[in-house]
C-alpha cells in the first residue's frame, strides 16, 4: 500500500476524461481542449479508431482525417477472410467478435 504522500491527489470536479480503449489504455485529455479542437490527424491508424470515435462523439464539429499507408482494400478483404474463417471454426463467439468481423464498413 502506497503512503497517502505518493497517491495521486485530483479534484472532484475534473475537467479531465479518458478517450479511447481500454486495451490501448486510452488517452487522457482536458475536455476544455477537445472542445476547442477542429481536426485531428492520425498516422497509422490500422483497424482501431475507437479514440477519434469517442472524440467524435464528444466535439460533434471536429473532422478527423486518418493516414495509413497499410490499410486498403486488400487488407480488408484478407482482413475478411480470416475473420470469417475464425468464426466457422468456432473461433469468433462473442457478439463484439462477430461484430468486428465486418468492421470494414464502419
Amino acid at each position: 500500500m502506497l503512503p497517502n504522500i505518493l497517491k495521486p491527489q485530483y479534484s472532484i470536479k475534473s475537467n479531465l476524461v479518458r478517450i479511447g480503449p481500454k486495451k490501448d489504455g486510452g488517452y487522457i485529455v482536458d475536455k476544455r481542449v477537445i472542445k476547442k479542437t477542429s481536426k485531428i490527424i492520425t498516422c497509422g491508424l490500422h483497424d482501431d479508431w475507437d479514440f477519434e470515435k469517442e472524440f467524435l462523439s464528444i466535439n460533434k464539429k471536429c473532422t478527423v482525417s486518418a493516414y495509413d499507408h497499410t490499410v486498403n482494400n486488400s487488407f480488408w478483404l484478407s482482413r475478411f477472410k480470416k475473420d470469417i474463417l475464425s468464426f466457422f471454426k468456432l473461433k469468433k463467439l462473442t457478439p463484439k467478435k462477430v461484430l468486428n468481423i465486418f468492421k470494414f464498413i464502419d
